[in-house]
């Protein structure tokens, strides 16, 4: 049997259309015989297909569901008999049987069918609406009823004999069984006619790629034009506008510089303007411009130390936040008028401003960390007047393992016209959670989980939200840089992807000059290298292939790693001590939320083999770091207190020591340290800092800083050349991501530089400094559409 499909359900609504005045055409007009056209959706105040209209609906009377119980019983009887169940020859006289007339007993017309179809049907076609079937479920259970019974062989209130019973076994047969197909087929239609009654209308969660970028090129921020036309966005070469149709694709200009980089973008409701965030000569702070894609109008800046700008619905207003995601603000579309909404507090991160569809609120991601390192994340709202904030989404709202993307990259919020509200979601692993509570993973997305985007009603009135829901699944792919065009048919997202390896590469000329590196792990795992075999031939590294993090070296020259520590918990970090005896590593407990662990413990393993031991326990974010090829050494331990970076001995078997020094550092940033090889000094990095490089003389205590100025780029990664003449420093810059090697004079040596096709991290310098390792993050970005979501 096929599926019933419905076309036209008596469209059980008033609509106040205005009637079209019609010329007369002669008294055969008023009298045209309906035949065929009058089961089609008829004109006027009255809408619907007259046929199959209700009493009240006849009559012009308000409307609920039981009239499109009403329709379904005449779609219902015409199944079982072929003939409708209002005939006329005119509207006029299709009206007067619906209001007035009592059909023929279905039976009547077909002998097959039992006795009490006729009451079934006779019910949904109740003139009254009070004596008909309050809900579809209702007549869903008789018909089934009616048929378990028919199966079955149970009797039924049909007690007659037929004439086809009398006519012999044979007709009797084929009357049972033409009436069980048409019983089977009634079935079917209103079990159809449930699910599209009882359920809302479903959307579209079909996704249409619309980039097709490689790695190389991925793309960093997209939205989708108001007209639904257009695609800007942006990847490491440039900002483009894309025609989704054809997929013709045009540059679009940028303020003239070396050096500028776009983000995120944004259209004005005319499709004549975009917003954008542009990073241009400052390293610490990006601006927000206006640049007008038809005409000869530079570029122009509008509000310096300002990120993720949001427009309006009538485009008179803009929302962002700042550079560093502390506070939220609001102004005119130019920049002006600027107040801020909800202002800096300690630990706070905001991102991905909305507006509402009535520019009244402004819906935003908050989270707050505290002391603990353990994160609060919700979804608020606020007036966009000013005044309290709502929680709109909670993390507890989700699912026990999934929580909110973030840190989000672009704007993850977008606000529908019919007020739903889309954010994206992951979903990972303990191990890829715990992977994410690490310091440059948290910063940078980093996690390998499974992503979706989920959806939300929000009152129009009170800004109060309902259930959230799940929208459409993305697979292995975050979301990012959601959009929505101005009719509320067309969503655009980013699915974006990455992977973290590390590579190897000779270093020339002192450390100044760097040979191509080469790959050294393959997998579609993240791969976090820690520190290098004393010999200089293999690396130790984390990864959590085996679905939790564990402890791999891997030698140079060979392609398989060897597992060093498979523990009960996740296994991480690892390092020689200074005399080559003891393994030392970060243990921590699983991560089942986005609220981090309150503790982790850093073990010591023999490097021969044997059972790991506890050293110490200590909150997250703490760090250690040993020099190598040194009996009496000690190593450096790191805690961050308050405000402060504070730096102890650390003793592989006494534990934490004497405390060495401290610096106020900017820790929920990207920041790095390391200790020279000798153990005499500490250099420390941060966004603090900008433009140098601070270092500790163990000995006596004396902070001692080395320029290098604007450079150096925005300095994030840092650690000591093995000759202690230097060092190999990670930095970002508005056009590229850049491995350097500094000098203790404070001179820059470029070593690699890549344009932002991969974020570069971590460099790790061999103990005979005749290589170095690196992290590297690969991008897979791109964007994709749902059409009528």
């Amino acid at each position: 049997m096929g599926k019933p499909k419905f076309l036209d359900f008596g469209l059980a609504k008033v609509v106040n259309w205005p009637i079209p005045q019609l010329e007369p055409v002669g008294a055969s007009f008023a009298t045209a015989a309906v035949n065929d056209a009058a089961q089609l959706t008829s004109p006027g105040s009255t809408v619907g297909t007259v046929a199959y209209m209700s009493p009240e609906q006849a009559r012009g009377e308000p409307l609920d569901a039981r009239t499109d119980i009403f329709s379904l019983g005449a779609m219902l009887y015409e199944v079982a008999t072929g003939k409708p169940a209002f005939p006329g020859k005119t509207s006029a006289m299709v009206f007067k049987s619906i209001l007035d007339e009592t059909p023929v007993a279905p039976t009547q017309l077909n002998r097959a069918l039992p006795v009490r179809l006729d009451e079934i049907i006779g019910k949904a076609l109740e003139k009254d609406r009070d004596l008909r079937y309050q809900s579809v479920a209702d007549l869903r259970a008789d018909l089934k009823r009616l048929r378990r019974d028919s199966e079955s062989g149970r009797p039924s209130t049909d007690s007659r004999t037929t004439s086809e019973q009398r006519a012999g076994p044979r007709r009797w047969r084929r009357a049972v069984r033409w009436g069980g197909l048409t019983l089977l087929a009634l079935t079917a239609l209103v079990l159809a006619a449930y699910k599209s009654i009882s359920r809302p209308a479903s959307h579209s969660t079909r996704q249409q790629q619309l980039t097709f970028n490689s790695p190389e090129s991925w793309v960093g921020g997209a939205a989708i034009s108001p007209d639904s036309k257009h695609l800007a966005y942006v990847d490491p070469t440039g900002l483009y506008v894309r025609s989704i149709n054809s997929g013709e694709t045009h540059a679009v200009s940028l303020p003239v510089g070396s050096k500028t980089q776009a983000w995120d973008v944004a259209w004005f409701p005319e499709g004549d303007k975009l917003l954008a965030t542009l990073s241009t000569s400052s390293l610490t702070s990006d601006g927000i411009w206006v640049i007008t894609l038809f005409g000869d109008a530079p570029p122009r800046l509008i509000r310096e130390n300002a990120d993720r700008p949001a427009i309006s619905p009538e485009g008179r207003s803009m929302a962002f936040v700042d550079s560093w995601n502390k506070e939220l603000w609001v102004s005119g579309i130019n920049g002006d008028a600027q107040r801020k909404l909800a202002a800096e507090e300690e630990g706070q991160t905001i991102e991905s401003p909305v507006w509402s569809p009535d520019s009244r609120w402004v819906a935003y991601y908050r989270s707050r960390t505290g002391t603990t390192d353990a994160t609060e994340s919700y979804i608020e709202v606020r007036p966009a007047e000013g005044g309290a904030a709502k929680i709109l989404v909670s993390q507890s709202s989700l699912p026990a393992s999934a929580s909110f993307t973030h840190p989000c990259w672009g704007n993850c919020l977008a606000w529908s016209p019919d007020w739903r509200l889309i954010f994206a979601v992951r979903e990972g692993s303990e191990a890829a959670l715990a992977e994410a509570s690490e310091e440059t993973s948290r910063i940078l997305g980093i996690s390998p989980s499974k992503g979706s985007l989920w959806e939300i009603l929000v009152n129009r009135g009170t800004a109060q939200a309902g259930k959230p829901k799940e929208l459409a699944e993305l697979a292995d792919f975050d979301a990012g840089d959601a959009s929505i065009a101005a009719d509320g048919r067309r969503l655009a997202f980013l699915k974006k992807s990455d992977r973290l390896n590390f590579y190897v590469s000779e270093l020339q000329k002192n450390g100044s000059r760097l040979k191509a590196p080469r790959r050294l792990t393959f997998d579609n795992r993240d791969n976090y290298p820690s520190n290098w075999a004393q010999d200089g031939k293999a690396i130790f590294f984390h990864s959590e292939r085996n679905g939790k993090l564990q402890i791999f070296r891997q030698p140079l020259n060979e392609s398989v790693p060897q597992t060093i520590v498979a523990g009960a918990e996740n296994d991480h970090d690892a390092a020689l001590s200074p005399d080559g005896s003891w393994v030392l590593y970060w243990e921590s407990l699983p991560n089942k939320s986005d609220v981090a662990p309150s503790l982790t413990r850093l073990m010591r393993i023999p490097a021969k083999g044997g059972a790991p031991e506890v050293v110490l326990e200590s909150p997250p974010g703490a760090r250690f770091t040993c020099p190598q090829r040194l009996l009496n050494a000690s190593c450096a331990l790191s805690l961050v207190e308050g405000k402060d970076l504070t730096f102890y001995l650390l003793d592989p078997v006494r534990g934490k020591g004497r405390r060495l020094g401290k610096i106020e550092a900017q820790t929920k940033n990207l920041y790095g340290w390391d200790l020279s090889p000798d153990g005499s000094r500490l250099a420390v990095v941060d966004y603090g800092h900008e433009g140098r490089i601070e270092v500790l003389t163990l000995s006596d205590g004396a902070w001692k800083e080395i320029p290098v100025g604007a450079a150096g780029g925005l300095l994030q990664k840092i650690a000591w050349a093995a000759d202690g003449g230097g060092f190999f420093v990670t930095a970002w810059f508005p056009d590229s991501f850049s491995l350097l090697h500094v000098t203790t004079a404070g001179k820059i040596e470029l070593l690699l530089h890549n344009g932002h096709t991969q974020w570069i991290c971590c460099p790790l310098p061999s103990p005979d400094g005749k290589s170095l390792a690196f992290r590297a993050l690969t991008f897979d970005s791109n964007v994709w559409m749902i059409d009528d979501f």
